[in-house]
């Protein structure tokens, strides 16, 4: 497969493991009879959010009070790279990275028992106010704690 769209951090800031489902994965009999039942790619986008989910808890944060803000996402980027099928046990490493002065990058490495990559995830979050309905600055907290 191609070579990613983004740097891959080489350190990451947090680190959750869970099973895949049967539910995360499809099944289906191909055109040339081949059975095939992996994790598609809409359930691999809610895993790496389920995993997103969990760090921001991890934080006492959540999507709907992030570091004292709001955010949105105006962009995510995911690269399959290795099959994935149910019962599975999938680790995500999450890093923030990439600061301006009003959003960030959260990149998403999710990793197989063997070792081998599955799939990399860019997001690219922004802190909003949905109130005033206007962006606001990266919280100084959040940019300290991760900022390197």
């Amino acid at each position: 497969m191609g070579e990613t769209g983004f740097n891959l951090p080489t350190d990451f800031a947090y680190e959750t493991k869970f099973p895949v489902r049967h539910a995360d994965a499809r099944s289906a009999i191909t055109a040339t009879g081949a059975y095939v039942s992996h994790v598609t790619y809409e359930n691999m986008v809610l895993l790496i959010n389920e995993a997103f989910d969990l760090f921001l808890a991890s934080n006492g944060d959540s999507k709907w009070n992030f570091a004292g803000s709001n955010i949105i996402v105006p962009k995510m980027e995911v690269e399959f790279k290795s099959e994935v099928k149910a019962g599975e046990v999938l680790t995500f490493r999450i890093q923030p990275t990439n600061f301006g002065n009003k959003s960030f990058d959260l990149i998403t490495a999710v990793i197989k028992e063997n070792g081998e990559l599955a799939a990399l995830s860019k997001t690219v979050l922004i802190f909003f106010d949905y109130k005033e309905k206007k962006t606001m600055p990266v919280p100084e907290a959040f940019r300290n704690r991760y900022q390197k």
